[in-house]
């Protein structure tokens, strides 16, 4: 289950308030758009934003299929699109005295030099990318191809388009159009000395890529919001270059963050405390509080105060539980009547176990945990089973039926444990596996990838 921070509505009014950026523009504001096809109708212009396109305005033409658009528009790439969903890309800058026209579905630009030079390079990277496909496909389809020179051509195609970038860059310095291309540049790793060991080589390349990914792209300049290139770059940095280690994204959060401008802190900030609560690996909720500590909480900031009632409220559910804690202690009920406490049990390994009896995953998961535990119990591992429901006689039946009766089963009769806060339990089954000092090793998995760590965690006991 994902857990988004805000609200999709919170988060519109967000991205809303981010349009107003304060680049200046032309003194004169108008940009005239002919496009016969849509006489007497309506388009919408659109923003690309977020991975997004955005409405930014609704243009009804005239009966000659002519409208102007008077009003200023931040520096970005946008979008003309129209019901039959044919999208029509194309970039403004500053200068926002323009004229667009689209015939046979082609789009033309005049007055706007920048929006030219974009429109071919467009044309050019497509024209590049076909061949580039065919080359590809040769090499997956055809027996007998010359490897070396199909990779030679593709280096060369490449090349040619980070040849057009610095042409583009140098006619048009600081312009919205180099901010596009800043952020299409990837990274090229210097080729490593041919004597060096493969680990070590993976360890230049590593640091060389998280040193320098950003290097290129100002963090603060505002136009590289509205395109739909930084939440890609987010991506690749955060969820495939870095290690995934709660650590690790922290400190690359906070030197994405400290290089952040005004403008672009919030949504970047926001992006990342999204992505840590919802990346696949274990245990990154460590740097969302780490961020919201570190940037929010009793700091001057963005948000408003619905926005840090759940940060501040995300911060209580996942503080308490995160990997390396010791884990809470938990004092519960069993059936009969008697309380258990967490910190009594004397284990090598407990298995922290949230579960109910009707829930469908738990069905499939509970089997499986009690077979695991039947072939490992002997290892010193006990399961420590709190029942997230008041159903008593329910739950008994269940202890019974699955002889069960081991386990220390527990449940909150009166419903006064703050187990779900302390735990963050918003679904079932959840678990936890614990050492033999309580401390936290692993949380929210399957009970497959529970064997999995458990028996790397005995190899390590045998060290």
């Amino acid at each position: 289950m994902q857990r988004k921070l805000f609200h999709i509505s919170t988060r519109l009014l967000l991205l809303i308030g981010l349009f107003g950026v304060n680049i200046p523009i032309s003194a004169q504001n108008k940009i005239d758009v002919f496009f016969p096809e849509r006489a007497d109708s309506i388009s919408i212009l659109a923003r690309h934003f977020d991975g997004k396109l955005l409405v930014a305005d609704t243009l009804e033409f005239d009966s000659k299929g002519k409208v102007s658009i008077t009003k200023p528009l931040s520096p970005g790439l946008y979008a003309l699109i129209h019901p039959k969903r044919k999208q029509y890309d194309f970039l403004i800058g500053n200068d926002q005295n323009m004229k667009l026209s689209i015939k046979n579905r082609q789009l033309n630009i005049e007055n706007s030099e920048e929006g030219k030079a974009f429109q071919y390079y467009l044309m050019f990277l497509r024209k590049q990318q076909v061949e580039k496909g065919k080359l590809i496909r040769s090499l997956k389809q055809q027996k007998g191809v010359n490897k070396q020179s199909v990779h030679g051509q593709i280096d060369s195609l490449d090349h040619s388009i980070r040849q057009l970038w610095d042409e583009l860059e140098s006619k048009h310095p600081n312009s919205m159009l180099s901010t596009f291309i800043d952020l299409s540049r990837e990274l090229k790793i210097p080729k490593s000395n041919k004597s060096i060991s493969d680990s070590l080589k993976w360890i230049n390349n590593y640091h060389y890529m998280t040193q320098n990914f950003w290097s290129h792209i100002n963090l603060k300049d505002e136009r590289i919001l509205n395109t739909p290139l930084l939440k890609n770059k987010l991506d690749i940095f955060f969820n495939k270059v870095i290690i995934q280690v709660p650590d690790t994204m922290t400190k690359e959060a906070f030197r994405l963050l400290d290089a952040c401008g005004s403008k672009t802190f919030p949504y970047i900030s926001n992006y990342l405390m999204n992505n840590a609560l919802n990346t696949k690996f274990m245990g990154m909720e460590a740097a969302f509080v780490a961020i919201a500590e570190k940037y929010f909480i009793g700091q001057k900031t963005w948000a408003d105060s619905a926005t840090m009632y759940k940060i501040k409220q995300q911060v209580a559910l996942n503080k308490p539980n995160l990997l390396g804690n010791k884990a809470p202690n938990l004092k519960l009920k069993t059936p009969e009547n008697e309380f258990r406490s967490l910190y009594d049990v004397n284990a090598s390994f407990t298995i922290l176990l949230f579960w109910e009896t009707s829930c469908g995953h738990c069905k499939t998961e509970i089997p499986k945990l009690l077979k695991l535990w039947n072939t490992q119990k002997e290892k010193g591992i006990k399961i420590f089973a709190v029942y997230t429901q008041d159903k008593k006689k329910v739950w008994t039946d269940y202890i019974f039926d699955k002889k069960i009766f081991e386990w220390i089963n527990v449940y909150d009769e009166d419903r006064l444990s703050p187990f779900r806060q302390l735990y963050n339990i918003y679904s079932t089954p959840t678990i936890y596996l614990l050492d033999k000092n309580k401390k936290i090793i692993a949380k929210r998995m399957s009970v497959d990838n529970l064997e999995k760590i458990l028996e790397r965690e005995f190899k390590q006991l045998k060290r």
